[in-house]
């Protein structure tokens, strides 16, 4: 009989060993991972309050862009927002920036979960211009700084200019017409022949018609040579119907007709 090979197994010291090394493999391991995960997750986040960011500013400035009227305020709170009436309200709420619209809701254009840091909106008129507001957005956290800046012309500001303090973290403002504006308006040039002729003043057409021009024209060159144009034309026809009041019908007609038609693909 063969006899077998005498073997010698792991002493205690040896698996010892192993053991410790096998341990600190893994140890080294998952500490890897879990540092490798942590960043790409705040990597995600940073990268995601950035995009909110981006997209608010730009919600912003579009906002204002079409402001009638604006004032800025030191700051508000959803209380003292809720007091403004029917306004727009822009302000800084426990570190999220949210805006309040003239039928009382109330939506956060950034939520500060986003980041996990607070963000920051400040206001402030640029001096010797009537019409320009510079907007600074950021937010400065340990994981996170990042900052935008952006100078906005409002187009439609009244002749009272840009009111309230020099800068602030809060604005209130509206991009409609008030009765006010529209009485002074008729009264001073009349200007708008499908608001005196076409149209009872608070006629539904109109305020499509207003919102149209607003929220679109108003954006881009183009547009505001159209409404500039409108207006030229509207001048004239009215010119025209004080001194020949035969051809209100046949004008009025006509300036409606247009209107209709545009409002078909509003």
């Amino acid at each position: 009989m063969m006899k077998l090979r005498e073997t010698r197994g792991f002493t205690l010291v040896e698996l010892l060993v192993a053991l410790g090394l096998l341990g600190l493999v893994v140890s080294g391991a998952f500490t890897l991972y879990y540092y490798t995960d942590r960043a790409f997750s705040v990597g995600t986040r940073n990268a995601d309050a950035q995009a909110e960011m981006q997209n608010a500013m730009h919600r912003v400035t579009e906002f204002l862009r079409l402001s009638r009227s604006l004032t800025v305020e030191t700051q508000l709170n959803p209380t003292t927002a809720g007091e403004k009436g029917e306004n727009y309200v822009i302000y800084l709420h426990n570190g999220s920036v949210r805006l309040r619209y003239p039928n009382g809701a109330d939506v956060a254009l950034l939520d500060r979960d986003t980041a996990a840091e607070p963000f920051q909106i400040s206001f402030q008129r640029v001096d010797g211009v009537s019409r320009l507001l510079s907007v600074h957005l950021g937010v400065n956290g340990s994981n996170l700084e990042y900052s935008l800046e952006s100078d906005v012309e409002l187009l439609n500001l009244d002749a009272n200019g840009i009111k309230g303090q020099a800068s602030g973290t809060a604005v209130v403002f509206r991009t409609d017409f008030t009765p006010e504006d529209e009485d002074i308006a008729q009264r001073i040039r009349p200007g708008c022949i499908l608001f005196s002729r076409a149209y009872s003043p608070g006629a539904p057409q109109l305020y499509a018609l207003r919102q149209f021009r607003d929220n679109y024209l108003a954006t881009n060159p183009l547009g505001r040579l159209v409404i500039k144009t409108y207006y030229t034309l509207s001048d004239a026809a009215l010119a025209l119907l004080e001194v020949a009041p035969w051809a209100e019908v046949p004008v009025s007609t006509a300036f409606k007709g247009v209107a209709e038609l545009i409002l078909l693909f509003v």
